[in-house]
């Protein structure tokens, strides 16, 4: 299939936009239209916004402050997981642990209280764990936390929860978890299941970083 002709030269090979007529022409008329067009296109582009940091004159994928956000970011999201890591090592936690519902009885707030054993009468106190939204499982859960521990039960019912109360030194204070451990699981198993770039805090969107 012949290529495309060039909008200005009529020759084929290459387009207007890198033709290297119209380049001369407008070396050689500094004040010609063509010359005039194009200082008009490129004052423009100074002028375009970053879509990330709102500043002008480069645009995201050039953004100098996203990529130390990024980086600032990852560091965060590493030394974050390398706790909850450690913690899922010394705790037996990860897909197959056992665990069960806080004893309600032992809660002094009656909304939780009515919570958990509102779990219990629909599911039972215990469940097995089934599966984490790894995502989620980052520093963000020290201001933020999230539903990330999906649990199934006996009568076949799956749910998500917060993280059980042994990693409440690496979560929200709000987090009043309902769930905790009563059965582990071998060593490591969490971190066999994940690869390198979730170690390294590198997997985490663009939108996460101002989280």
């Amino acid at each position: 299939m012949p290529s495309r002709r060039c909008g200005w030269c009529g020759q084929r090979g290459h387009n207007r936009r890198s033709c290297p007529e119209l380049k001369k022409e407008i070396r050689d008329n500094p004040n010609g239209f063509w010359a005039e067009r194009e200082k008009i296109k490129n004052a423009n582009k100074s002028k375009r916004k970053c879509s990330y940091c709102s500043t002008e004159g480069h645009t995201k994928r050039t953004c100098e402050k996203l990529k130390l956000d990024r980086k600032a970011v990852a560091q965060k999201s590493s030394t974050w997981r390398a706790q909850f890591v450690t913690l899922c090592n010394d705790f037996g936690f990860g897909i197959g642990s056992l665990v069960k519902f806080i004893d309600p009885d032992k809660i002094d707030n009656n909304w939780r209280k009515g919570r958990i054993k509102a779990e219990i009468d629909h599911n039972g106190c215990y469940g097995i764990v089934v599966d984490f939204r790894n995502r989620d499982l980052d520093h963000r859960q020290i201001t933020r936390y999230t539903q990330c521990v999906q649990v199934r039960f006996p009568n076949g019912s799956t749910k998500w929860y917060t993280l059980p109360v042994e990693f409440l030194s690496i979560i929200d204070s709000f987090a009043a978890p309902l769930i905790k451990i009563a059965g582990k699981t071998k060593k490591n198993s969490f971190i066999n299941s994940v690869n390198n770039d979730w170690l390294l805090g590198l997997d985490s969107p663009d939108y996460f970083l101002r989280a």
